[in-house]
């Protein structure tokens, strides 16, 4: 309270006593005066000290919020866009029908030739599951040598090859997303037949040379190539219906 309002009232109070309608008691009215001016003196130092807290705590709180900014300008960045996007392919039929492929996350491989993987490392390379024949004549090995072709995504090439003493076969696969058809050279002087797979579902294309087969058929945009020496035909269909 400065000097001004202080007279002021003083004066308010003193008009008050001298002006009212009945007798006033001077020194009862002196200790009243005293009493609300220190009430009023106390009021405004507390509203005084309220204020001060606040500037107080909005001064902490800008130097606070300076001090978060300099901290977080100062720590590296990490780009987190596109992290988990997911890609799904699908194989669209005549009739409209679908059929998912794959879900991946993050597919995109560097084109090249990578040789000698397991079967976990070849199919992070591929966007469409690989096949693997659960049943295999005595005289092949079980686990076989794993190649990937990788070219321009989403395309892809595996080769499953599995070696025995005096026999060979080899799955081969590719998806042929983007291809809209493909043609299979057959030399003159070998036999040819087509033959039905999968209960009607597929139809492979057979061509043979003495001992030594091949078999082509494509489903889901998936094309299969079977290759085989000193493996009897009828082994080769089971290899087929066990994938």
């Amino acid at each position: 309270m400065n000097d001004k309002q202080l007279d002021k009232y003083i004066k308010d109070n003193l008009k008050a006593m001298i002006d009212g309608p009945v007798p006033v008691d001077m020194e009862k009215s002196w200790e009243t005066f005293q009493q609300r001016l220190e009430n009023e003196k106390r009021r405004e130092r507390s509203s005084l000290k309220q204020l001060l807290k606040l500037k107080r705590f909005s001064y902490v709180a800008a130097v606070v919020a300076v001090a978060l900014i300099v901290a977080s300008a100062s720590v590296p960045k990490e780009v987190q866009a596109f992290k988990d996007k997911i890609f799904q392919w699908l194989s669209v039929s005549e009739g409209e029908e679908y059929t998912i492929l794959t879900d991946k996350v993050n597919p995109e491989i560097e084109p090249g030739f990578y040789e000698n993987l397991s079967l976990e490392e070849a199919q992070s390379l591929t966007i469409y599951q690989i096949k693997f024949p659960n049943y295999l004549p005595e005289n092949l090995e079980k686990t076989p040598h794993i190649n990937v072709n990788v070219g321009k995504y989403p395309h892809s090439v595996t080769d499953l090859q599995f070696i025995g003493d005096d026999s060979f076969l080899s799955l081969r696969q590719e998806n042929l997303i983007g291809e809209n058809s493909f043609n299979t050279y057959v030399p003159n002087n070998l036999e040819v037949e087509k033959i039905n797979l999968f209960n009607n579902q597929a139809e492979g294309i057979v061509i043979k040379k003495e001992n030594n087969y091949q078999i082509i058929w494509t489903i889901n945009s998936i094309k299969y190539t079977l290759t085989s020496k000193n493996i009897p035909f009828q082994e080769l269909l089971k290899i087929i219906d066990s994938l």
